[in-house]
């Protein structure tokens, strides 16, 4: 048997060792993005918005942010991508509009592998970018040197450091609502681009994020870039927003329709989409461009609970990149089509 005050010091470093009461806890399972998951995004004017401070028991207020646009991620099975070759390890694809980002989903982490943008860009990670480990909470940091390759044109190898840290949790108001339990992951990252003929830009972002346990991706998020190239030109850009939803529960993904597939795909005159339906509801069925415009729609029809197949004549669509949007009421799902 230990003695009382061998005893009482061991059980004082346990404590010292588990986070504190009421700390948000970040882990692989609460905050793991699924396949078919759809979050929207109210884009804000980031350049005039300060941060707050970090620190413990913070409450951080951006009640009176005016949105000046929306930005939809939707979370995809790689198989379900235009261009997942390259990118054999990865688990999950993040897809922002015509931007595909690929990553390698564990236990203990979430790494970037590598990233897709149609017709214009793809970047393959021979080392990936560690985007979270896990568990994270605050006074943990994320330090990762990463490496990658453009392959469209003449190959550009770009090569940067990141340095995460949790630096404060509390209280965060959005106009969506109040989150009382948030962590604040505070990144900065430099990166350089060259070629065969040396160096072409360098690049500086910091970036916050504020995670909700139980929601996968940040519910506000803020970014600054400052971009020099070789002529000496410097440029400064923002990206701010936040996730609509007036709670943790409302801020959850809106997915009544998961394991979309598209086959096949590239598709000629005709596609067959599979799916399945948690709870029973009728579901609208739409292709439209990378532009946003409609160019096939069906009328809404009843599905589920269940899986579930649907036909597409795709003869008078041109060929091209569209997305195919299936919408209930309680949400939906898309995926990438390529029409030949």
């Amino acid at each position: 048997m230990l003695p009382i005050r061998t005893a009482i010091s061991l059980l004082l470093l346990l404590l010292l060792a588990l986070p504190a009461s009421g700390q948000p806890l970040l882990t692989a399972t609460n905050t793991t993005p699924e396949i078919g998951d759809r979050y929207i995004y109210n884009l804000f004017n980031a350049e005039i918005v300060p941060v707050g401070n970090p620190g413990t028991n913070q409450t951080w207020s951006f009640s009176t942010l005016v949105p000046t646009g929306k930005d939809s991620v939707q979370i995809l099975n790689p198989s379900n991508t235009p261009n997942p070759s390259p990118f054999p390890t990865a688990s999950i694809v993040e897809q922002r509009g015509n931007d595909f980002h690929y990553y390698e989903v564990s236990s203990d982490s979430i790494s970037l592998v590598g990233s897709d943008n149609i017709g214009f860009q793809t970047s393959v990670y021979d080392n990936p970018r560690t985007w979270l480990k896990f568990p994270l909470t605050y006074g943990d940091s994320i330090a990762d040197h990463w490496t990658s390759l453009g392959l469209v044109g003449a190959p550009s190898p770009r090569t940067g450091n990141v340095a995460g840290h949790a630096d404060g949790w509390g209280s965060l108001t959005t106009p969506e609502g109040v989150y009382p339990n948030v962590l604040r992951i505070k990144y900065k990252e430099h990166f350089e681009d060259s070629s065969g003929n040396g160096f072409l830009r360098s690049v500086d972002q910091e970036e916050y994020h504020w995670y909700v346990p139980g929601t996968a991706l940040p519910v506000l998020y803020r970014r600054e870039t400052i971009v020099q190239t070789i002529g000496g030109t410097i440029d400064t850009l923002y990206r701010a927003g936040f996730m609509e939803g007036t709670s943790v529960a409302a801020a959850a993904p809106l997915s009544t329709v998961t394991s979309l597939t598209v086959l096949p795909n590239p598709a000629g005159d005709v596609a067959n989409i599979r799916f399945n339906i948690r709870e029973s509801e009728e579901i609208d069925i739409s292709v439209t461009s990378m532009t946003g415009i409609e160019v096939l729609h069906l009328p809404p029809s009843r599905f589920g609970p269940g899986p579930a197949e649907v036909q597409l004549d795709l003869h008078r669509i041109p060929s091209g990149f569209y997305l195919i949007r299936l919408h209930g009421v309680q949400g939906g799902s898309c995926s990438p089509l390529i029409v030949r």
